[in-house]
């Protein structure tokens, strides 16, 4: 089942990063709405605490193969949604920071990208048995 959300969590970074790299200025103005939203922030915040405690709890491996980076963004994704949910305003803060520096866009784009790809990947060498 983790493996599984290794696979869509692949498949958003790797079509959100492109949809960012096509759109740029789409992006800039979602990001202005979702900084704007106070709700909108907790309820992410809640998500992310919720999945990242749910990869913890279901695949907390910690040794040097591929599986290791599933543990990675599940303590990732707790860390983010604690951080979100305990001090909102700094991650507003930061958020808005970054995407105040346009340049970044194509750059965030291009990491979520290769980042997605390597998750894809690894999902299907997972499953197939080829790592």
């Amino acid at each position: 089942m983790v493996e599984q959300v290794l696979l869509v969590i692949g498949l958003l970074l790797l079509v959100g990063g492109v949809g960012m790299y096509l759109h740029p200025a789409m992006f800039k103005k979602i990001i202005g709405d979702y900084t704007a939203s106070s709700a909108l922030v907790y309820f992410h915040g809640a998500i992310a605490l919720i999945i990242g405690a749910f990869i913890i709890l279901n695949h907390n491996i910690w040794e040097m193969s591929p599986q290791v980076v599933i543990t990675i963004l599940g303590w990732a994704a707790l860390i983010r949604g604690l951080w979100i949910l305990l001090n909102q305003e700094s991650y507003i803060k930061m958020v808005k920071s970054f995407w105040a520096k346009g340049s970044h866009v194509k750059t965030e784009a291009i990491i979520l990208i290769i980042l997605g790809a390597i998750l894809v990947y690894s999902y299907r060498a997972l499953f197939e048995g080829l790592i």
